[in-house]
């Protein structure tokens, strides 16, 4: 009977054994990783697995997940005592008290990091200079590098973070390839590393219609569309003679009478005489809806939309009963 056929790869010697270490290893062990949230979790896990092997955290990071929230550094970040204490009671997890206080001070330390316009990837990949390190010769246990890394965690409040720990994050993490010559992952590793560097990952662009949505708010009639939405379409754009007023510019009110001053949008909705559109006769539900004006029946016509309420001018009395 043959065997699967993932059995006859060779890998590195220390996937042989386990079925989870191998698909480990096969998936993910050396991959290069550049976003930032994903290397702290793996940097966090990895300081959990200090003293213990790599297949119990293995076992248990999906409820290390469940337990810190996702590793979202923002939650874990707001952990109180309540939650070290939930954590301590959570059987699914390493169950240390001293580990999971460094994982809430290195969430802090991530995000303190962030504020102060420091990309925790672009931190971490300035250590080997922007590309993964392959390496051809016997595997160590710490470098020159790790150590640095290390060091530097460490000023910024980062715990477990030893050279040793550091050094088998950065495996984990495709900073250094240390795939065996003769493991199939060690040329797919190396080209993806060659990949990684070529073309580093680009920040998520506005899209040129948002954008230009955008940068038409305050100026219609400026740019193929503005943001604002035309009178009498819930759905449609402000183009040639939008009401002005919302612009805070001087307007001529719907209705035929004038203004040379602006005035200010009142944000209560008025209320509304129609029964077929408000039945109770009161004030509007937040049903996101948008307004129209009538300049020949002087009428207010509500409509339901996507957007939220907007109104477009004044009529008079909010407490006028209109025919």
């Amino acid at each position: 009977m043959k065997g699967h056929p993932s059995a006859a790869l060779r890998r590195c010697s220390w996937a042989e054994g386990d079925p989870l270490l191998r698909a480990y290893h096969d998936e993910e062990w050396g991959v290069p990783e550049h976003d930032g949230r994903r290397l702290w979790e793996k940097l966090m896990l990895d300081g959990f697995q200090a003293g213990l092997s790599w297949t119990t955290i293995l076992r248990k990071r999906e409820a290390f997940r469940r337990a810190f929230r996702g590793f979202r550094p923002e939650r874990v970040a707001r952990f109180r005592p309540a939650d070290v204490r939930r954590c301590l009671n959570d059987p699914g997890i390493v169950r240390s008290r001293a580990k999971i206080e460094a994982t809430i001070r290195g969430a802090r330390s991530f995000l303190a990091m962030r504020a102060a316009g420091d990309d925790f990837s672009k931190f971490v990949w300035g250590f080997v200079d922007g590309k993964p390190i392959q390496n051809a010769g016997p595997v160590p246990a710490r470098t020159a590098r790790s150590e640095a890394l290390s060091k530097e965690l460490k000023k910024r409040g980062f715990s477990f973070v030893g050279p040793v720990i550091v050094y088998a994050w950065m495996q984990a993490s495709g900073l250094v390839n240390d795939h065996a010559p003769e493991c199939f992952r060690r040329l797919p590793v190396e080209r993806l590393g060659r990949l990684g560097s070529a073309a580093p990952p680009r920040e998520r662009r506005t899209t040129s219609r948002r954008r230009s949505a955008r940068e038409a708010v305050g100026r219609p009639g400026q740019g193929r569309k503005s943001a604002l939405p035309r009178a009498g379409s819930p759905r449609g754009f402000a183009r040639k003679g939008a009401p002005a007023q919302i612009l805070g510019k001087p307007h001529r009110n719907p209705l035929g009478s004038s203004s040379d001053e602006a005035r200010p949008i009142d944000p209560s909705p008025p209320r509304c005489a129609s029964s077929r559109l408000n039945r109770s006769q009161g004030w509007l539900t937040p049903c996101e809806a948008v307004c129209s004006f009538s300049r020949s029946r002087q009428t207010l016509s509500w409509f339901r939309g996507r957007s939220h309420i907007r109104r477009y001018g004044s009529i008079g009395s909010t407490s006028e009963r209109l025919a």
